[in-house]
């Protein structure tokens, strides 16, 4: 054999004269063809060049190229010397920044993650990428844990009207999507066949606002059709039907909105009621439209609000007013045998900008303050009322677990 199988590197023969000349040709190939990296492979005349520099050659060399399509120049010894690649080689190209591999037919690039493989490339497990799953992974569970403590999962999306969600599928077939779907509201969407979409729920990203079936309405919760039971929120649309009652149970004061899908009808609840912990206020007045969007404001249940909350020995909770200004009637546990009479009051209070409650009757425990309470706040043995801008706080100090009723006069 006079050379290498594979990079054809020269051997030394038994007894030849001026080894050296031989291992120096074997020393500068290895030198050529080590770390391959060349200048570049769209120079098609010879440059200029330094000792060492390396070009691939492309199709139409010309010059001293001329005839080395595919192969590697290298400058060496004031001449340009030329390497024929093997399958396999790798090749870095440096002025376009990737790497190229010799195939049976030429250079090809390995990938786009050539270019950046940090943001670029595809990626299958158990599963094939394409241009847009790049990555796709097929098995029973999927595990994304914590490096020592918490772990977000995070789905991002270029501008607002782009969508960044999760898609539920059935045969590859979309079911049920959540997310920001072209906005910022967050909404569940749900499908019978991958292709017509119903919104179920969304959540105005401003207001926080929930809209069940539509889209919220200036309101806490907005509702299409349906019952509601033993509700929360202070305020109420109901957007469609609404030829039949519509039931709103439950702690707290309500405000309920009618709107109109058709823009020169009346959406008017002759039929409709407003039940509230069994006392029921029949609206009379009708609202009509001059457009998609209700002509008058929302209907109010005149009256009065009550409702309940247990509270721990020194603890305090929020309870929405029924108005910025009114009055409170306070109870503790009247169904009680012996219900501490003491305990028990009536304020007046502004929860305004200014906040401020005032005692107009009562028992020796229970006082009012025109600021927050925490728990501790107030005199201990006693139940106190306090306020702050757009809410009202009541405090527990009576000793023990205490149930407290409470009233508003609207």
């Amino acid at each position: 054999m006079d050379e290498t199988a594979n990079h054809k590197l020269p051997l030394i023969r038994a007894s030849q004269a001026q080894k050296h000349v031989t291992h120096n040709e074997a020393l500068l190939r290895l030198d050529a063809i080590m770390q391959l990296s060349v200048l570049s492979r769209t120079q098609s005349t010879p440059p200029a060049a330094s000792e060492g520099e390396r070009y691939l050659v492309p199709v139409g060399g010309s010059g001293a190229w001329a005839a080395n399509d595919g192969r590697i120049a290298i400058w060496q010894g004031g001449v340009w010397r030329f390497l024929e690649p093997g399958r396999g080689w790798i090749c870095h190209v440096e002025d376009e920044e990737l790497f190229l591999v010799r195939t049976a037919d030429g250079w090809e690039e390995l990938t786009a993650a050539s270019r950046d493989p940090v943001l670029a490339g595809k990626a299958g497990i158990n599963a094939t990428p394409d241009d847009t799953n790049r990555l796709a992974v097929s098995s029973e569970s999927s595990l994304f844990t914590h490096a020592g403590g918490s772990h977000r999962l995070k789905i991002d999306k270029s501008s607002p009207s782009e969508t960044a969600s999760a898609v539920f599928q059935s045969g590859l077939s979309g079911r049920a999507e959540i997310g920001l779907a072209g906005n910022d509201d967050l909404s569940i969407k749900v499908s019978a066949d991958g292709s017509s979409w119903k919104n179920a729920i969304i959540i105005d990203g401003d207001t926080s606002a929930v809209g069940i079936g539509t889209v919220p309405f200036n309101d806490v919760l907005d509702v299409n059709g349906g019952i509601v039971s033993r509700a929360q929120a202070p305020a109420f649309s109901f957007l469609g039907d609404i030829d039949g009652a519509k039931w709103i149970t439950g702690l707290g004061g309500y405000f309920l909105s009618f709107m109109s899908d058709n823009g020169n009808s009346q959406a008017i609840p002759e039929r409709s009621s407003i039940t509230c912990y069994g006392r029921t206020f029949r609206p009379k007045i009708a609202f009509t439209t001059t457009g998609s969007l209700l002509a008058a404001g929302a209907l109010k249940a005149q009256g009065y609000r009550s409702g309940e909350i247990e509270l721990a020995d020194d603890a305090s909770a929020a309870i929405a007013p029924l108005d910025k200004a009114g009055f409170l009637l306070v109870s503790v546990d009247p169904a009680a045998d012996h219900p501490p009479l003491s305990a028990f009051g009536i304020a007046a209070y502004d929860s305004g900008t200014s906040p401020e409650a005032l005692k107009l009757a009562g028992g020796a425990l229970f006082d009012a303050v025109s600021s927050d309470v925490t728990g501790t706040s107030g005199i201990d043995g006693h139940v106190t009322i306090g306020v702050v801008a757009g809410s009202l706080r009541i405090e527990n100090r009576l000793g023990a677990m205490a149930t407290l009723r409470y009233t508003f006069l609207g």
